[in-house]
């Protein structure tokens, strides 16, 4: 039977298509970019992704995005920082960890 209400959740066929990197351990596009996240939720969720990142290597860029940021750590925001640390693409120790 098909309910023909419309719910206003449905994604579109980007999303079916093409869904985010973290929609497998349902986190939603707007958590990404808006709600700031501890330090364990971050570490947590990257492991769930299969990512290796150490506890020190986490707290080191957590600590730089706070603080580039005022506070707010969001799930991409980290994840750029994470990713530029980890691939060697920061030199200069003032600008990330």
């Amino acid at each position: 039977m098909a309910d023909h209400q419309n719910y206003g959740d449905d994604v579109d066929a980007k999303y079916l298509l093409r869904p985010n990197t973290y929609s497998s351990v349902g986190v939603d596009d707007d958590e990404v970019f808006k709600v700031h996240r501890s330090p364990e939720y971050l570490l947590k969720l990257f492991h769930a992704i299969g990512d290796t990142i150490s506890e020190e290597d986490l707290a080191r860029v957590y600590s730089k995005v706070e603080e580039e940021n005022d506070g707010k750590v969001t799930i991409e925001a980290f994840r750029i920082a994470y990713y530029d640390y980890k691939h060697g693409f920061v030199t200069d120790e003032s600008k990330c960890c």
